[in-house]
């Protein structure tokens, strides 16, 4: 029986002579995998669609037997073709593509990321990637898979910040640690300005944002660049392309740990 769910693709690869196994965050399934039967030969069902950040309506049959599932048509929604046209553009969609590649399972519905990518493709195709853009999709992104980073209190204590000049971040547990808490030569804590902590607390609590200053923007990015580094057991392999093709980028928050 046919189904249909809404879906951005996400990477496509051949098999065998004709076929072309396709990757999906979809709305209603979360990331799936899909068998295209004669796609690399097909003139009509799939000529042209099977795009990376294009949007459809899809049309499969579930798979059975730990198959996977047939992928029958697409009916477009948004190609994106701009994307392709644009090199800072396209860098930013091939990096978003590669998080949610390594950061999302499959079958895990989840219809807020489904919106966050949709919502980036089309804010890539519309002004230049900023630090603020960049923090926003890095945070909602950690935030909705399950690994909200606590930057209120300490991860071990309990205890509430409350004048200090300076945090540290444990890019292991996600949080903050006080100076009692903080383990001798951790080499998974970084330290943190109080100006960047209340940014990163504002920004998850969605509420108006005080700071204007770059700085605490660039420190924040720096700090969700390296805990979704340790999520993914070192850098996405596009940062760099990012970072070269997006000048308004800061060049030292594009870090890979030591």
């Amino acid at each position: 029986m046919e189904q249909r769910t809404q879906g951005i693709l996400l990477k496509t690869n051949d098999v065998g002579e004709a076929d072309q196994v396709v990757n999906v965050f979809s709305l209603d399934h979360g990331r799936m995998v899909f068998r295209a039967r004669g796609a690399k030969r097909s003139k009509r069902r799939f000529a042209g669609l099977l795009e990376s950040f294009s949007h459809h309506e899809i049309v499969f049959q579930p798979g059975r037997g730990g198959r996977w599932p047939i992928l029958l048509r697409l009916e477009p929604i948004e190609m994106h073709t701009t994307l392709r046209g644009d090199l800072g553009a396209f860098s930013a969609a091939s990096y978003a593509v590669e998080l949610f590649l390594k950061l999302t399972k499959e079958g895990d519905a989840n219809p807020r990321l489904f919106q966050l990518l949709s919502t980036f493709l089309t804010y890539s195709t519309q002004q230049p990637l900023s630090p603020k853009g960049l923090c926003r999709f890095h945070l909602r992104i950690l935030t909705d898979l399950g690994f909200q980073p606590n930057w209120n209190h300490c991860m071990e204590c309990g205890r509430l910040f409350g004048k200090e000049s300076f945090f540290h971040f444990d890019l292991a547990q996600g949080g903050l640690l006080c100076q009692t808490c903080l383990p001798p030569q951790s080499r998974t804590t970084r330290p943190l300005r109080i100006a960047t902590q209340r940014l990163l607390s504002q920004l998850q609590k969605q509420q108006s944002l005080n700071s204007l200053a770059v700085r605490p923007w660039n420190d924040a990015l720096l700090l969700l660049n390296l805990r979704t580094d340790h999520l993914l057991h070192g850098p996405p392999q596009s940062r760099n392309f990012l970072y070269q093709m997006n000048a308004s980028l800061p060049q030292d928050s594009n870090p890979h740990p030591s």
